[in-house]
């Protein structure tokens, strides 16, 4: 049992540690290279980071449609052209003995246009911005830059960068400098979006960046191309794209599964939500349109049989075909409210509650309803948009509704309240109804999806209530009319922030 539980640590110790590990042997084993030659030294470092720039290139790419960040994506598109240019420099190497009519000149420039370039992808792969256009114009946009300064290159007119006997001219040297200025602005910017990525890929890419910089930093002092400084720079090019390979395995390979699976798991949840809704909106609406039927049926039967109350059998029934017109428009702004983006604008809150009283008298105009409202003399201007009306006519109708006193008795009271640096308006409405138990006050807001079979209707106005009231970045609640004592009534207070003056 020991034992394998030795054995059990011994490999989570090196799946922990195998990336430094294997850094460790390849550095141990590139730097060995150098006792025997230099060329040789210098040609197996290119290739390592060629190899693994063309490697960032292929897993970028292909798992772009899975990763969450578009990091890799981007700055697998430059590093591919990285990867070019530094094959050239490769070759052109002295002592390669492939590019015969250029001198040592030909692959320090080669070596500072990679480097430009490859500053330059990380500040385009860090900056969080939505590139309308895809990929491939950005892969279009690097071939018409490589290309232009390749063919500066060739043909002479790109700046000298190292000139034989003197050493590294002040257009390469200032040019590192200029490297080293943007992998710092990327290291600021990274920083500051530091919430767009990981921890572990945020480390990786400035543990390359620095790694960057001070390989950089390491060519602005050699004289000879086979110097110990152009050793350095060279070792820490290794740690550099060794760095953004582990960032890429991490982010390309592992996270795009379990983005896969989340996605999966999502979907799956989505659909099983969609499913309750469809059955909380099928019950609530079969309950209350069955309860508009029965009504109506019920007037109609008692309409022949009481010839002296026509008109109140009538009114019944409008009031029901209304209740219906009104259920039907609920639930449509109901199932599109998660999605509904109107803009707010400033609302009379005065006007908008005197329409919504004139709508409640004509709906239940066989009510007697006494309503007790006195318009501020200060004009009150709330943020919100058209779904205020529905708010203001639901709880109005709700005071009604469930009311069995003879003489319905609502008030409004409105004042204005300043929270957290916020004024709101304080809008109440009092009613004398049957009151809400204070363990139902919370729930009676609530779009319960899950419990359909306990539907009693009805609910579906305050659920609309209370998702219009959170647009507004509003709130609402109910307390007892009178305290202690739920049964005398309720009291409805919601508060919408109030519209900013021009």
């Amino acid at each position: 049992m020991n034992f394998f539980m030795k054995n059990s640590r011994i490999k989570e110790f090196i799946e922990s540690y195998y990336s430094i590990i294997l850094i460790t042997i390849i550095l141990l084993l590139v730097s060995l290279t150098n006792l025997v030659n230099f060329l040789l030294f210098h040609t197996i470092t290119e290739l390592f980071s060629i190899v693994i720039a063309i490697s960032i290139f292929i897993i970028g790419w292909h798992t772009r449609k899975y990763a969450n960040s578009q990091f890799f994506v981007r700055f697998g598109i430059g590093a591919i052209f990285v990867a070019i240019i530094d094959l050239l420099h490769t070759l052109s190497y002295e002592g390669m003995g492939i590019f015969t009519n250029y001198d040592a000149n030909l692959p320090t420039q080669l070596w500072i246009l990679a480097r430009y370039i490859q500053a330059t992808s990380f500040l385009i792969a860090i900056i969080p911005f939505t590139f309308e256009k895809s990929t491939y114009f950005l892969i279009l946009i690097y071939i018409i830059t490589t290309s232009i300064f390749l063919t500066f290159i060739f043909t002479g007119y790109f700046p000298d960068c190292y000139i034989v006997g003197v050493g590294l001219t002040p257009f390469k040297i200032i040019s590192e400098y200029i490297i080293i200025l943007l992998l710092v602005i990327a290291i600021i910017i990274l920083y500051t979006y530091k919430k767009e990525f990981s921890k572990e890929i945020s480390i990786l890419v400035i543990l390359s960046l620095i790694s960057t910089i001070i390989s950089e930093f390491a060519f602005t002092l050699y004289i000879n191309v086979y110097g110990i400084s152009n050793f350095i720079g060279h070792i820490f090019k290794i740690l550099s794209f060794f760095f953004i390979y582990v960032g890429v395995i991490q982010l390309g390979l592992k996270d795009p599964m379990r983005v896969l699976f989340k996605q999966l798991k999502e979907r799956e949840a989505s659909l099983n939500q969609a499913y309750n809704r469809t059955n909380f909106y099928k019950n609530l609406f079969a309950h209350d349109i069955n309860n508009i039927f029965q009504n109506i049926i019920s007037s109609l039967e008692l309409y022949d049989l009481e010839e002296n109350n026509i008109q109140k059998y009538h009114d019944n029934i409008n009031n029901q075909i209304v209740r219906g017109k009104k259920l039907v428009k609920n639930v449509i702004k109901l199932t599109e409210l998660d999605d509904y983006k109107e803009e707010l604008k400033k609302i009379n809150l005065g006007k908008t509650l005197t329409n919504a009283i004139s709508f409640l008298k004509e709906s239940y105009s066989n009510k007697n309803i006494e309503i007790d409202f006195n318009l501020p003399e200060e004009r009150i201007e709330i943020q919100a948009n058209e779904l205020i009306n529905d708010i203001f006519e639901n709880i109005l109708i709700n005071a009604v509704k469930y009311n069995q006193d003879n003489t319905i008795k609502i008030k409004l009271k409105i004042s204005v309240i300043k929270q957290k640096n916020q004024k709101y308006a304080k809008i109440q409405f009092i009613d004398n109804g049957i009151g809400i138990h204070p363990s139902r006050r919370e729930k009676i807001f609530e779009t319960d999806f899950q419990k359909t079979s306990k539907t009693k209707g009805l609910g579906l106005g305050l659920s609309l209530v209370k998702k219009a009231i959170d647009l507004y970045n509003g709130d609402i609640w109910v307390e007892s009319r009178v305290e202690g004592d739920y049964e005398k009534g309720s009291n409805f207070v919601i508060l919408i922030p109030l519209a900013e003056w021009d």
